[in-house]
Parts: structure tokens; C-alpha cells; sequence
């Protein structure tokens, strides 16, 4: 069975693979984030125009609790 050595990396090319894992990450992150957004907003949305659409939530509650209105 062979031994498998890591390559020998200079300084500069380390903390180029590190940037790139970094913004791969934030741009995981902010995905996330969008999708999270988007996805509540279309559910809270739907719970206040068809209020039978989830008899557990009622959007119009919430805004009123939130919003005042």
C-alpha cells in the first residue's frame, strides 16, 4: 500500500485555496439565506390569502401582531 503525500504548497497558494473555499461558503451562506427569505415570505403570503391554505397559522394574526395594522 503506497503512501500518498500532500503536495508541498507555497504560503501564497494556501491562502488562495482558503479565499476560495471562504467565498464558496458565504456564497452557500447567503443562498441559504435568500431561499429561507423568499420561501417565508410566499408562505406568510399564502396563509393570509387563503386561510385555509394552513389551519394552524393565520397570516392576517401575525401582521396585526406585528405590524398593527
Amino acid at each position: 500500500m503506497a503512501v500518498v503525500m500532500a503536495p508541498n504548497f507555497s504560503e501564497q497558494e494556501r491562502l488562495n485555496r482558503a479565499r476560495k473555499r471562504v467565498k464558496q461558503l458565504k456564497g452557500l451562506y447567503m443562498h441559504a439565506l435568500v431561499y429561507l427569505v423568499v420561501n417565508t415570505f410566499f408562505w406568510w403570503l399564502t396563509s393570509i390569502t387563503h386561510p385555509r391554505a394552513n389551519p394552524f397559522f393565520n397570516g392576517k394574526i401575525l401582521a396585526q401582531q406585528c405590524f398593527g395594522a
